[in-house]
């Protein structure tokens, strides 16, 4: 790649070649390299190609904060990339290729040391490099932060720096999806610099990262929109496609599909309750399946007795009419599935475990002590859109039939949801979405671990899944571990899975490279052009 320094040089060259110019451009060109010079070589603003071209995304939500290491919303992973260029880039079909780091391993076996080698030409928006030193600073930072992210990684050991360009990370547990986790597919690689990491109050408001554009703090309104513009030190111009981006932040899903047919955005977020008003004429729907909405059950029976019983969680599963479900709350842009979603560890024979079968249902139940039903609270997510109250409405109508009568409980905000989540002291059953692009290790940590998230009472363990997965996380090829903790969890009926949901991406004509998919939580708009 050729800096801007040498451009400037070449043309100088050329200049002095016509001598009844010289006298107009030598002084100039001098100038400009001598600033050059001072300013050690600082590139130029931007990749002319990409002319006077600005992108607009809608999005339903904004972060919590601008910091990497203490913002979790799924979504602002669309552009977090833009600023935060990750360790490592996870590609649109699972698998993973240089970002900051040009290569990477784990050392020896058991999957608790992990190796990076950094690009040597990479710096923050600060003009500072991204060395190994900054790599480690970094990561130490979001280890402490107590982030979302933070059980992405485990409990590090140490971090150290082999000369400028080499990192080792030293765990005390196994992980074997480091690769993941250093990914754009959450925060931990989306590093900022030094200077910013010593100075964390900014960090919620600005960004220093490493990725081909930065924050314009002048022309961003938190919670209503963000402007970026180009990285002046990003070391590869010809991946800035655009001399401005902006993220509006559009809550509702009618008001996304106005912006984007009448072009006020290029992309927008999709959903299934809009996607008939989007225009065929101006706009492209792209999907693909990265949600799954499921019921988390009292699997110990503290809260609902009835639930420690496997033969009522099969009941349970047994009586809800999934193909149903998906036509009337998703349509097209969903599929049923009986079996918790995830990346490594799903096996397709087991989507259909429990068909559609009220009378065995109510068999069930009867051979379980309760034939004559019974009565829980659900705790639902009402800011899912078509995915929240309705899509549990939908499914209760099928318990009643059964007769277990469940009271919903619906948290109008995702931050209500939360905060009752934690407290969880009087929902036996949670209304959850998971996202199945997730490794099994994962899924386990957040599900099925005692006082997991989705377990904090800790009432209930199943020694054989706990033993697969200490198995799998030290493996090689953890991959058959994780599928029979998937058909484990299954058989026992340790969730109600209901469907799977696609993500869903309005894009306009001439904008190209809007790709989700079935292995990658959210396409990055790194990778989008325009023609």
């Amino acid at each position: 790649m050729i800096d801007n320094g040498v451009i400037m040089f070449a043309n100088y060259r050329l200049f002095i070649s016509r001598p009844r110019r010289r006298h107009i451009w030598l002084p100039t060109i001098v100038a400009a390299l001598l600033t050059l010079v001072a300013c050690g070589g600082s590139p130029a603003t931007s990749n002319p190609a990409a002319g006077d071209r600005t992108l607009t995304i809608g999005l339903n939500a904004g972060p919590t904060t601008l910091d990497p290491a203490k913002d979790g919303t799924n979504n602002y992973l669309i552009v977090r990339p833009l600023t935060n260029a990750a360790l490592i880039h996870m590609n649109p079909d699972g698998s993973f290729s240089p970002g900051l780091a040009t290569q990477w391993r784990y050392l020896g076996t058991g999957n608790t040391d992990f190796e990076l080698t950094l690009r040597q030409d990479a710096r923050f928006s600060d003009g500072s490099p991204v060395n190994a030193a900054a790599v480690k600073t970094w990561l130490d930072y979001f280890a402490k932060a107590n982030g979302p992210n933070l059980s992405f990684m485990g409990t590090i050991r140490s971090v150290d720096t082999v000369g400028d360009w080499t990192v080792q990370i030293h765990l005390a547990s196994p992980n074997p999806i480091i690769p993941w986790t250093l990914s754009d597919q959450n925060n931990w690689g989306a590093l900022s610099s030094p200077a910013a990491v010593a100075d964390p109050g900014t960090l919620g408001s600005r960004t220093v990262g490493a990725g081909p554009y930065m924050l314009d703090p002048t022309d961003t309104v938190a919670g209503d929109h963000y402007t970026y513009v180009p990285n002046p030190y990003y070391h590869d111009k010809s991946a800035v496609h655009f001399n401005k981006i902006i993220a509006k932040i559009i809550p509702t899903p009618s008001s996304l599909v106005q912006a984007i047919n009448s072009g006020q955005v290029d992309v927008a977020v999709g959903d299934p309750s809009t996607a008939r008003a989007a225009s065929p004429r101006v706009v492209d729907i792209v999907h693909a399946p990265t949600a799954q909405w499921l019921l988390a059950l009292d699997n110990g029976g503290v809260l609902a007795k009835p639930l420690a019983d496997p033969r009522v969680r099969q009941a349970l599963n047994y009586a809800i009419d999934r193909p149903a479900i998906v036509k009337a709350i998703v349509g097209e842009y969903g599929s049923p599935t009986a079996e918790i979603g995830s990346s490594d560890g799903y096996d397709p024979a087991y989507s259909d475990h429990y068909p559609y079968d009220p009378a065995k249902a109510k068999a069930l139940l009867a051979e379980a002590g309760y034939p004559q039903g019974f009565s829980a609270t659900i705790l639902v997510q009402g800011a899912a859109g078509n995915l929240g109250r309705p899509l549990v409405q939908a499914t209760v109508k099928y318990f009643n039939d059964i007769g277990v009568q469940l009271t919903l409980d619906t948290a109008g905000t995702q931050a209500e949801w939360t905060q009752k989540l934690q407290a969880n002291t009087t929902y036996p059953i949670l209304h959850a979405g998971l996202v199945p692009t997730r490794s099994m290790w994962l899924q386990y940590g957040l599900y099925l671990k005692a006082k997991g998230i989705y377990n904090k009472l800790g009432t209930w363990s199943d020694p054989t899944v706990d033993q697969l997965w200490n198995t799998g996380q030290v493996a090689a090829d953890p991959g058959p571990s994780w599928q029979q903790i998937s058909r484990r969890a299954t058989d026992q009926a340790y969730f109600v899975p209901i469907l799977f949901a696609d993500s869903i991406f309005y894009v306009a004509k001439h904008i190209k490279g809007v790709t989700p998919t079935a292995h990658r939580q959210v396409p990055i708009a790194t990778e989008w052009t325009a023609q």
